[in-house]
């Protein structure tokens, strides 16, 4: 059986988004029977926990309890293998908790989503599933992930970039230059933040600066972006690797905001238009949610799925969304935002008719893992987590083919000279 180690929560203001997303997760390992699942918390301080209640929700309702009948841990490659071992040390106690053969990283944002944890899963030698290092860090920055996609043709809103430590010596040229590009309102958002945390939309000069202030918070950088007005916003999900991919249905998020914000997405409070999600009384028939947490995750949002569009959008969207997964080389599941640009900016929405379609961002993983759009897809959430499983396990015997040291030492030749 797969000793599965499903990590979760970490350094991230998307923590509670973490949990709710891993204990769905969880829940349907656990009840395949085909997986010995191992939940690893990793708190707001970055220490690392397992057994207890952590596989339930209510122990998350006063985090600073949450710990409590838990171990923390540390993980540890020992035997060839990677072991979690009680911290500190027992001295006259096995100090090994549980074994690890794959890591199934459910962590959203920084620490986690971003390639810092992918990068200690490949010191460890210990197969994940999802996206690499390079792929994690790439698409969590949203400033990398534009120059990246326009470099290949795939269109981006206009934007500009400048450092926060900047700000201060040369606000008024900033302020200028987004005036001059973009006029007002503008978006102004972190460089790498998700779940539309720090997002603001400045209609003037002071609400500029007062996004700026608000950005400065989460990021070291500011993004900024003309605004798009009458936009339709838009997602897919794509699932596969190298070897091939497969692409959901679109969706349609509703949102009476100016964009979807962190609580249209979380806290949506029930389903529209034929959503496969939860509703405001608990989770719909369809639903995959796992008790407890029917009510919460991005499954709870307003949307509409499938979304209605015309085929020809519909499949510039799934091309654009197949070209930039292989151009970032992701893997696992991804959910990929677009905005659908109007020809007239002032129409109705029952009038839409689509000017250009842009990627506005990736979610490597992505809240609830995007369950609800591979539900409408036909693909049930427990065979998406055998999909994403296999994914993890096809990289490790992909990277075991690949060589990485070599058997000659040259310091044992006895010429320590370099040549330059």
């Amino acid at each position: 059986m797969i000793q599965l180690g499903v990590l979760f929560g970490s350094r991230s203001v998307e923590h509670e988004i973490s949990i709710i997303t891993a204990l769905q997760a969880i829940h349907h390992l656990k009840a395949s029977g085909k997986y010995s699942v191992t939940p690893i918390y990793i708190s707001k301080e970055g220490d690392w926990y397992t057994g207890g209640a952590l596989d339930q929700i209510e122990s998350y309702k006063n985090l600073n309890t949450a710990m409590q009948g838990a171990q923390k841990v540390t993980p540890v490659r020992q035997n060839g293998r990677v072991a979690l071992l009680k911290s500190p040390l027992s001295k006259l106690k096995n100090n090994v908790i549980a074994e690890i053969d794959l890591a199934f990283p459910i962590l959203h944002g920084s620490y986690g989503e971003d390639g810092t944890l992918q990068g200690m899963l490949e010191q460890l030698q210990l197969p994940y599933t999802g996206c690499g290092v390079l792929s994690a860090a790439l698409t969590m920055d949203k400033i990398a992930t534009k120059q990246v996609l326009s470099a290949v043709g795939i269109p981006v809103v206009d934007y500009f970039w400048f450092h926060t430590e900047t700000w201060f010596a040369r606000d008024e040229a900033y302020m200028q230059e987004s005036e001059t590009r973009f006029g007002y309102p503008v978006v102004v958002k972190p460089a790498d933040i998700g779940s539309s945390v720090g997002v603001c939309i400045a209609h003037n000069r002071q609400e500029f600066e007062e996004a700026v202030a608000t950005v400065r918070r989460y990021s070291e950088r500011v993004l900024v972006e003309r605004y798009v007005k009458g936009l339709k916003e838009i997602n897919i999900s794509v699932l596969g690797d190298a070897e091939g991919v497969k692409l959901s249905v679109c969706e349609e998020p509703i949102t009476a905001s100016e964009f979807l914000t962190y609580q249209d997405k979380y806290a949506g409070g029930g389903s529209a238009g034929g959503s496969k999600g939860a509703s405001a009384d608990g989770p719909s028939a369809n639903s995959s949610a796992s008790p407890g947490t029917s009510n919460a995750g991005m499954q709870s949002a307003k949307r509409r799925i499938p979304a209605d569009l015309p085929e020809e959008v519909r499949k510039t969207i799934e091309a654009y969304a197949r070209q930039a997964f292989e151009t970032l080389d992701c893997s696992g599941v991804t959910r990929i935002d677009f905005i659908l640009e109007p020809v007239d900016p002032n129409g109705s929405p029952e009038s839409f008719q689509c000017k250009q379609i842009y990627i506005n961002e990736f979610n490597t993983i992505p809240g609830s893992l995007s369950f609800y759009l591979w539900e409408a897809t036909g693909k049930p959430f427990p065979e998406l987590l055998d999909d994403l499983v296999e994914l993890g396990l096809r990289k490790k015997r992909r990277r075991s083919k690949l060589t990485y040291t070599h058997d000659i030492n040259i310091l044992a030749t006895g010429s320590f000279g370099v040549k330059k």
